[in-house]
């Protein structure tokens, strides 16, 4: 009963501040990596505001941006600590991109876990369509499937 208290709670708070979908939660400490929900996936734009590779403590480990949408910020992983970096997909501060992806909540932190970004007509494709990370070997060589439309 309380467990469903808290999704309740997790589902009201998000749906506020990303009315297009909702987070999934960590199901255990057990269960380290984080659920990659199809089901909620969402497109969100925004602003590049910076990026950075992040190796623990109150973010989840890996590649991150900080993309500045319209309500506010909102940090966005790439992929695992070994995948390509912002800068290496040719991602800058002040660029116009949708981000498609599944919102989580990490150490009660909104995380947009990206599976596409799409600059221009560059879609770049970072996870599987269940949300597995490409592997390092992809197209590109530096773990991103890119094609342009």
């Amino acid at each position: 009963m309380k467990r469903r208290a808290l999704w309740l709670a997790i589902a009201i708070l998000f749906s506020c501040t990303f009315p297009n979908g909702l987070a999934v939660e960590l199901p255990s400490a057990n269960h380290p990596t984080p659920l990659y929900n199809p089901k909620l996936e969402q497109k969100i734009t925004g602003v590049v505001a910076e990026s950075a590779n992040v190796s623990g403590g109150k973010l989840l480990p890996g590649e991150h941006l900080t993309l500045l949408t319209r309500a506010g910020k909102l940090d966005v992983q790439l992929g695992p600590p070994r995948a390509p970096s912002a800068e290496e997909l040719g991602l800058r501060a002040g660029d116009q991109i949708e981000v498609t992806g599944c919102v989580i909540s990490y150490k009660g932190r909104p995380v947009l876990l990206a599976r596409q970004v799409k600059r221009g007509n560059q879609v770049m494709t970072l996870r599987t369509q269940r949300g597995y990370p490409i592997s390092s070997r992809a197209v590109n060589g530096r773990g991103a499937a890119l094609r342009t439309h």
